[in-house]
Protein backbone atom coordinates (compact mmCIF):
# COMPACT_ATOMS: atom_id res chain seq x y z
CA UNK A 1 0.00 0.00 0.00
CA UNK A 2 1.46 3.37 -1.01
CA UNK A 3 1.46 6.36 1.27
CA UNK A 4 -0.91 9.25 0.62
CA UNK A 5 0.83 11.78 -1.56
CA UNK A 6 -0.82 15.04 -0.48
CA UNK A 7 -1.87 16.54 2.84
CA UNK A 8 -3.91 19.73 3.10
CA UNK A 9 -3.33 21.47 6.44
CA UNK A 10 -5.60 24.36 7.32
CA UNK A 11 -6.66 26.74 10.05
CA UNK A 12 -9.97 28.55 9.84
CA UNK A 13 -11.55 30.93 12.33
CA UNK A 14 -14.69 31.76 10.37
CA UNK A 15 -15.10 28.66 8.21
CA UNK A 16 -14.11 30.20 4.87
CA UNK A 17 -10.61 28.71 4.80
CA UNK A 18 -12.00 25.38 5.99
CA UNK A 19 -14.45 25.25 3.08
CA UNK A 20 -11.78 26.18 0.54
CA UNK A 21 -9.20 23.75 1.98
CA UNK A 22 -11.62 20.82 2.03
CA UNK A 23 -12.70 21.60 -1.51
CA UNK A 24 -9.07 21.62 -2.67
CA UNK A 25 -8.38 18.36 -0.79
CA UNK A 26 -11.31 16.71 -2.58
CA UNK A 27 -9.92 17.82 -5.94
CA UNK A 28 -6.50 16.39 -5.07
CA UNK A 29 -7.65 13.24 -3.28
CA UNK A 30 -5.66 14.50 -0.30
CA UNK A 31 -5.76 13.84 3.42
CA UNK A 32 -6.86 16.79 5.57
CA UNK A 33 -5.43 18.11 8.82
CA UNK A 34 -7.36 20.78 10.73
CA UNK A 35 -5.23 22.90 13.04
CA UNK A 36 -7.04 23.19 16.36
CA UNK A 37 -6.32 26.39 18.28
CA UNK A 38 -6.61 26.15 22.05
CA UNK A 39 -7.68 29.81 22.32
CA UNK A 40 -11.27 30.92 21.97
CA UNK A 41 -11.27 33.19 18.93
CA UNK A 42 -15.05 33.39 18.55
CA UNK A 43 -17.03 36.60 18.55
CA UNK A 44 -15.80 40.20 18.49
CA UNK A 45 -13.28 39.76 21.32
CA UNK A 46 -11.83 36.69 19.59
CA UNK A 47 -11.54 38.66 16.36
CA UNK A 48 -9.64 41.45 18.12
CA UNK A 49 -7.39 38.93 19.89
CA UNK A 50 -6.69 37.28 16.52
CA UNK A 51 -5.66 40.60 14.96
CA UNK A 52 -3.37 41.47 17.87
CA UNK A 53 -1.75 38.02 17.81
CA UNK A 54 -1.17 38.33 14.06
CA UNK A 55 0.28 41.85 14.29
CA UNK A 56 2.63 40.81 17.09
CA UNK A 57 3.41 37.52 15.27
CA UNK A 58 2.54 35.69 18.46
CA UNK A 59 2.13 31.94 17.75
CA UNK A 60 -0.97 30.35 19.23
CA UNK A 61 -1.10 27.19 21.32
CA UNK A 62 -2.35 24.41 19.06
CA UNK A 63 -3.19 20.74 19.49
CA UNK A 64 -0.89 17.97 18.28
CA UNK A 65 -1.23 16.83 14.67
CA UNK A 66 -2.97 13.64 13.58
CA UNK A 67 -1.02 13.30 10.32
CA UNK A 68 2.79 13.50 10.22
CA UNK A 69 3.52 16.13 7.54
CA UNK A 70 6.89 14.55 6.73
CA UNK A 71 5.09 11.40 5.53
CA UNK A 72 3.71 13.22 2.48
CA UNK A 73 5.22 14.21 -0.83
CA UNK A 74 3.38 17.55 -0.81
CA UNK A 75 1.79 19.52 2.01
CA UNK A 76 -0.64 22.29 1.05
CA UNK A 77 -0.87 24.91 3.78
CA UNK A 78 -4.14 26.87 3.81
CA UNK A 79 -4.46 29.89 6.06
CA UNK A 80 -6.50 33.04 6.45
CA UNK A 81 -4.65 36.35 6.33
CA UNK A 82 -5.21 38.57 9.35
CA UNK A 83 -4.14 42.24 9.12
CA UNK A 84 -1.73 41.44 6.25
CA UNK A 85 -0.17 38.75 8.46
CA UNK A 86 -0.13 35.01 8.89
CA UNK A 87 -2.88 33.71 11.22
CA UNK A 88 -1.39 32.95 14.65
CA UNK A 89 -2.37 29.22 14.71
CA UNK A 90 -0.75 28.71 11.30
CA UNK A 91 2.31 30.60 12.49
CA UNK A 92 2.61 28.09 15.36
CA UNK A 93 2.09 25.08 13.05
CA UNK A 94 4.70 26.28 10.57
CA UNK A 95 7.24 26.94 13.31
CA UNK A 96 6.70 23.38 14.55
CA UNK A 97 6.64 21.54 11.18
CA UNK A 98 7.58 23.91 8.34
CA UNK A 99 11.30 23.19 8.17
CA UNK A 100 10.70 19.43 7.85
CA UNK A 101 8.23 19.60 4.95
CA UNK A 102 9.40 17.70 1.87
CA UNK A 103 7.56 20.02 -0.50
CA UNK A 104 4.84 22.62 0.09
CA UNK A 105 2.23 24.79 -1.56
CA UNK A 106 0.48 27.77 0.01
CA UNK A 107 -3.17 28.83 -0.12
CA UNK A 108 -4.31 32.10 1.44
CA UNK A 109 -7.84 33.34 1.96
CA UNK A 110 -8.35 37.00 2.72
CA UNK A 111 -10.85 39.80 2.90
CA UNK A 112 -8.93 42.20 0.68
CA UNK A 113 -5.19 42.66 0.45
CA UNK A 114 -2.17 41.47 2.36
CA UNK A 115 -1.45 37.99 1.06
CA UNK A 116 2.07 38.91 -0.09
CA UNK A 117 3.31 39.59 3.46
CA UNK A 118 1.72 36.39 4.76
CA UNK A 119 3.19 34.33 1.90
CA UNK A 120 6.66 35.77 2.49
CA UNK A 121 6.41 34.96 6.20
CA UNK A 122 5.49 31.38 5.30
CA UNK A 123 8.56 31.15 3.04
CA UNK A 124 10.73 32.61 5.80
CA UNK A 125 9.51 30.10 8.39
CA UNK A 126 9.75 27.08 6.04
CA UNK A 127 13.13 28.13 4.69
CA UNK A 128 12.14 27.64 1.04
CA UNK A 129 9.64 28.68 -1.58
CA UNK A 130 6.49 26.66 -2.26
CA UNK A 131 6.00 24.78 -5.53
CA UNK A 132 2.90 26.95 -6.07
CA UNK A 133 0.63 29.36 -4.26
CA UNK A 134 -2.93 30.61 -4.57
CA UNK A 135 -4.77 33.62 -3.15
CA UNK A 136 -8.55 33.69 -2.86
CA UNK A 137 -10.13 36.88 -1.62
CA UNK A 138 -13.65 37.83 -0.65
CA UNK A 139 -14.24 39.38 -4.11
CA UNK A 140 -13.43 36.03 -5.75
CA UNK A 141 -15.91 34.29 -3.46
CA UNK A 142 -18.66 36.89 -4.02
CA UNK A 143 -18.18 36.64 -7.80
CA UNK A 144 -18.28 32.84 -7.55
CA UNK A 145 -14.90 32.27 -9.18
CA UNK A 146 -13.23 30.59 -6.19
CA UNK A 147 -14.05 27.09 -7.57
CA UNK A 148 -12.34 28.03 -10.85
CA UNK A 149 -9.27 29.30 -8.98
CA UNK A 150 -9.16 26.04 -7.00
CA UNK A 151 -9.44 24.02 -10.23
CA UNK A 152 -6.44 25.87 -11.70
CA UNK A 153 -4.46 25.52 -8.46
CA UNK A 154 -5.25 21.79 -8.18
CA UNK A 155 -4.22 21.22 -11.79
CA UNK A 156 -0.94 23.04 -11.22
CA UNK A 157 -0.24 20.96 -8.10
CA UNK A 158 -1.09 17.74 -9.94
CA UNK A 159 1.40 18.63 -12.68
CA UNK A 160 4.06 19.46 -10.06
CA UNK A 161 3.48 16.10 -8.35
CA UNK A 162 4.12 14.29 -11.62
CA UNK A 163 7.65 15.69 -11.58
CA UNK A 164 8.18 15.03 -7.87
CA UNK A 165 7.03 11.41 -8.06
CA UNK A 166 9.07 9.48 -10.63
CA UNK A 167 7.98 5.82 -10.68
CA UNK A 168 10.64 3.16 -10.27
CA UNK A 169 11.52 1.35 -13.47
CA UNK A 170 12.22 -2.30 -13.93
CA UNK A 171 15.44 -2.99 -15.84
Amino acid sequence: MSKPRVLVVYYSRSGVTARVARSLAARLGADVEKIVDRSDRSGPSGFVRSLIDALLERPAKINAVKHAPSAYELVVIATPVWAHRLAAPMNAWLKAYGAALPSSAFLCTLGGRGAELALEKMVQICGRRPVAHCKIDSHDIRRGIDPLLLDVFAEKLTRKLEYVHVPERMY
